[in-house]
């Protein structure tokens, strides 16, 4: 009997450690259709870390695959193709990004921002990320699915685990079939 007791409390204790690490906000939760051409854009990137949008959309296509979207067009900035320095990419604009992708034939654009992606500073340098990413309808240009969350981990935990793991709860309420 002890033994039960003392495994619900290891659970109880490390199920709270982990909804404690990640604070997330979404609109309601949306089905969408993985057999449309989907577009992704660089993040942007709102950090002193560079290429912290890059890193956040590159996780996103990826979850995205794996959630079931089979044709997922990714924008590359010509510029930003030519000049690798961090911030140097042109922005684009809401009306440029509906625009290469209504000329794909995407459904859905996925975009976004990254408000944190760093390492704290301190004794553990824990690592923390901030996202917020919004699915447009293209047809409409209206955001039919918004998130925006922050997670920090344990300092034996790489960023990138982090970034993850907060994108991959952002897009959790998102069933794609």
């Amino acid at each position: 009997m002890l033994t039960k007791l003392k495994l619900i409390g290891i659970f109880l204790l490390v199920s709270f450690t982990l909804l404690s690490c990640t604070t997330v906000n979404y609109t309601q939760p949306r089905h969408l259709s993985g057999h449309a051409t989907w577009a992704i854009f660089p993040f942007t990137n709102y950090t002193e870390t560079p290429l912290a949008g890059e890193r956040a959309s590159s996780i996103t296509a990826a979850i995205l695959r794996g959630k079931g979207v089979r044709r997922l067009r990714v924008y590359e900035s010509p510029y930003q193709a030519k000049n690798f320095l961090p911030g140097a990419q042109k922005p684009i604009t809401r009306a440029q990004m509906l625009s290469w992708a209504r000329r794909r034939g995407a459904m859905y654009a996925v975009v976004g921002t990254v408000t944190e992606w760093r390492y704290k500073v301190g004794i553990d340098g824990e690592p923390a990320a901030g996202v917020t990413l919004n699915i447009i309808y293209v047809p409409t240009g209206k955001v039919v699915y918004a998130a925006s969350g922050g997670r920090s981990n344990d300092s034996h935990k790489a960023l990138s685990y982090t970034g993850q793991i907060l994108i991959y709860r952002l897009l959790m309420p998102v069933t794609i079939g």
